[in-house]
């Protein structure tokens, strides 16, 4: 039983014993290229022109928002209401039959 069990060793010891690989071939890389390819050429995003800067706005304080002077409408008079539901009106007005 006990060479049995020294034959299973072994086998298990060969089956995950490390195995030393070969060192990688050397590479020379390729030099870059100078020009641009088609596929970058078309699908490349554009470079877009910088906005220009903006000249930083005052804040408004918060008293300032509560008690300036409130801008009123022009004075041509108060306009006109609207009627309620004629959204619903609309939604649910019958089709004309009749073929224009």
């Amino acid at each position: 039983m006990t060479k049995k069990a020294a034959a299973i060793l072994s086998q298990l010891r060969k089956v995950f014993a490390l195995e030393p690989l070969p060192p990688p071939p050397e590479r020379t890389l390729a030099p870059p290229r100078t020009t641009r390819g088609v596929a970058r050429f078309l699908f490349a995003p554009e470079p877009l022109a910088r906005e220009p800067e903006r000249p930083p706005r005052a804040r408004r304080g918060a008293l300032r928002l509560l008690f300036a002077v409130e801008t009123l409408p022009p004075a041509s008079g108060p306009a006109t209401p609207r009627r309620r539901g004629r959204w619903l009106r609309w939604l649910f007005a019958p089709e004309p039959l009749d073929p224009p």
